[in-house]
């Protein structure tokens, strides 16, 4: 059991939801953000304490039985904000390779490549677009920086839930309960995702686990995949149920297919996790979140 967890990005989604979960069980938390006002929502934990990233990289003395976890990271297919995001992890990198501490680094489905088998982690790294070669170039990174401390790589899988309105569940929701539509563009598309809660679970199944002889490499997400179509008509049929609201797919033909699928079994056997929340219970979370905040639609 680790006394102390440092998260970079530790005001983000992730970052807040595993404080909510560890904070009772550590001695401190100590989140790193690009500012350190804090979050109001977090404050009334006493052992959480906020840390700007200068601070943390000129000033701060690691304690001994630590963790870091580097959660902060652009989250948008741009350029400028990747390359910042690369800059600050290769300062936080080279920070920790002074001290002994083991690194979670949070990566991403997008190192792996659509359209193929289903992606184990021994899968080649093949990305697909400048987030998913960001990714690639983390885990080259800490493999190379920080060659001497305890580091794995968590690849994760797409989140979706009431916290990630850009996520494609949360707008395909939002559009039905609004417009009464779901546009779909091709049927032959299938996709991978989890629960937000799901992830903080997995998160804190491996801090908490005595069990510390990590790999270097884990998947963690759903092992199913879910068709767009089939996707829609249960949304449409959450709906009726819940709010008692009719709503229609539009189906436009397109021939761009993928499908994306990950094999999450090697965490899942070595650290007693599972997903627990369905496609179904993250649907209706979305809709009594979207149905409460615009009531004057129904």
């Amino acid at each position: 059991m680790y006394d102390n967890i440092i998260i970079s990005g530790g005001f983000g989604r992730i970052g807040c939801g595993l404080v909510e979960k560890l904070a009772p069980l550590v001695n401190c938390i100590y989140l790193l953000d690009i500012d350190n006002f804090g979050n109001e929502n977090l404050q009334k934990y006493k052992n959480v304490k906020f840390m700007n990233y200068a601070y943390f990289l000129d000033k701060f003395n690691i304690p001994s039985n630590s963790l870091f976890i580097h959660a902060g990271f652009a989250r948008k297919n741009l350029g400028d904000q990747l390359s910042c995001a690369l800059e600050l992890t290769a300062d936080l990198f080279s920070k920790l390779s002074h001290f002994d501490i083991h690194i979670i680094n949070i990566s991403s489905q997008a190192v792996y490549v659509g359209n193929q088998p289903t992606w184990t982690e021994d899968f080649p790294r093949y990305p697909k677009d400048l987030y998913g070669l960001a990714k690639t170039a983390t885990e080259v990174m800490i493999k190379s920086i920080c060659s001497k401390n305890l580091c794995t790589n968590i690849r994760l899988s797409a989140l979706s839930g009431v916290k990630y309105p850009e996520h494609i569940l949360y707008k395909m929701v939002d559009s039905a309960i609004k417009t009464g539509f779901i546009n779909i563009k091709g049927d032959n598309k299938y996709f991978s995702f989890m629960d937000y809660k799901d992830a903080i679970n997995a998160f804190s199944s491996i801090i908490l686990s005595n069990d510390k002889n990590w790999g270097a490499y884990y998947n963690v997400g759903n092992s199913s995949n879910y068709n767009i179509f089939d996707i829609a008509n249960e949304i449409l049929s959450r709906i009726k149920v819940l709010l008692n609201k009719n709503a229609e797919i539009v189906l436009e033909e397109n021939d761009l297919d993928f499908n994306y699928k990950m094999d999450a079994s090697r965490f899942e056997n070595q650290f007693s996790w599972k997903p627990e929340y369905s496609i179904t219970d993250t649907i209706d979370e979305i809709i009594l979140k979207i149905s409460k905040n615009n009531s004057w639609l129904l």
